[in-house]
């Protein structure tokens, strides 16, 4: 299955839960890896919502990756807890 078919048949399995996009989008990177601009259009075709909701959603939480995630990740804990 091509990614095309598989992100559109991930929106099509949570379209009709409430609130779908953050589980289609978690699920569509758990698949693929990212979020390319194609599969945000899929999605927003699927929901009939703009793609601009869709990719408002995608930039706003930080968790979300529009490029293949590197090899290895640093990260560096700043807080006093």
């Amino acid at each position: 299955m091509d990614r095309a078919t598989s992100v559109r048949a991930i929106a099509t399995r949570y379209a009709a839960h409430r609130g779908p996009v953050l589980t289609i989008l978690h699920a569509v990177q758990a698949e693929h890896g990212s979020i390319t601009g194609s599969d945000i259009a899929a999605i927003a075709d699927v929901l009939n919502v703009s793609v601009a909701d869709v990719h408002g959603v995608v930039t706003f939480y930080s968790d979300f990756r529009t490029t293949p995630a590197p090899t290895h990740t640093i990260a560096v804990c700043r807080a006093e807890a």
